[in-house]
């Protein structure tokens, strides 16, 4: 079945995007059928202790149907414009952005790994809202991974204009965009397990506790920066974006700082469990 969707999804990529989209949705709805093998894996199990108003397998079959769109979406960047984004993209809350804009602020906007985040990230990007990015380094991964990740961030900053930055390497070009005169945004992941050359705190994330990287706080505290929370979810092929209002964080510490940058995340999380990936990384 995983070779029949790859070919469908070469084939698909040639037709406008809502015909692809929507073949797409009715082959998986009524075509798919799923290993049961899912009962055994350990984030069904953290599922399953996060929500047992929902089964095990709708769960899965959420993750498999988010992950089946992910894939197709990687392939049709290079595609994506001002025509046909709104196709596959909705957004909520993007004045709040605009207002941001007019402010000439520097913004934080972030998010965690968290459904199809990309998508909205370059409907912004094609909306006039320059966006740069601290990104992960291609080069720190495998060759087949550096490939299409490569490939993925080469759409990406193509259409949100702004420059690419990686990650454990900011430097004096990275704070001098972020501060310059006419406002900046950066974009940021939050949920990333931290390393040991890496300042860290621990925060309350799903009763329980989970260490990451401080980041976000310090790079915000530095910048004296806005700092906005997104999330995609999914809506049958679509996205969803909703943007946030600010948070502020002004005055906190690392840990408390942190802290309430990840409350938004916890909440969707618990409301939405099958768009997050990170699962098995804590």
């Amino acid at each position: 079945m995983e070779t029949v969707h790859e070919f469908m999804s070469k084939a698909f990529t040639r037709f406008p995007l809502n015909v692809s989209y929507r073949i797409l949705d009715l082959i998986y709805n009524n075509y798919t059928r799923l290993d049961c093998k899912f009962k055994y894996s350990k984030l069904s199990y953290s599922y399953w202790n996060l929500n047992s108003q929902k089964s095990k397998r709708m769960i899965y079959e959420e993750v498999q149907k988010m992950l089946f769109f992910e894939k197709f979406d990687s392939r049709i960047l290079g595609k994506l414009n001002q025509n046909n984004i709104n196709d596959v993209v909705s957004i909520k809350g993007l004045e709040i952005l605009e207002k941001l804009q007019f402010e000439k602020q520097p913004v934080i906007l972030y998010t965690g790994h968290f459904g199809r985040l990309v998508l909205p990230l370059i409907s912004i990007g094609l909306s006039g809202i320059e966006l740069a990015c601290l990104s992960a380094n291609p080069k720190d991964f495998s060759a087949t991974e550096e490939k299409f990740l490569s490939k993925k961030l080469f759409y990406m900053q193509k259409n949100m204009k702004g420059p690419f930055f990686h990650s454990g390497r900011i430097n004096k070009t990275f704070f001098k965009y972020l501060m310059r005169q006419e406002g900046a945004f950066l974009v940021m992941l939050i949920d990333l397990p931290s390393s040991k050359n890496t300042a860290s705190v621990e925060v309350p994330f799903i009763d329980s506790k989970i260490r990451v990287p401080s980041g976000i706080a310090r790079i915000a505290r530095k910048c004296g920066a806005k700092v906005v929370p997104y999330f995609s979810f999914q809506s049958g092929y679509k996205v969803e974006a909703q943007i946030f209002n600010p948070i502020d964080i002004y005055g906190l510490n690392d840990k408390k700082a942190m802290e309430k940058l990840f409350a938004p995340l916890d909440a969707q999380v618990r409301k939405h469990p099958s768009c997050w990936w990170q699962w098995d990384r804590f």
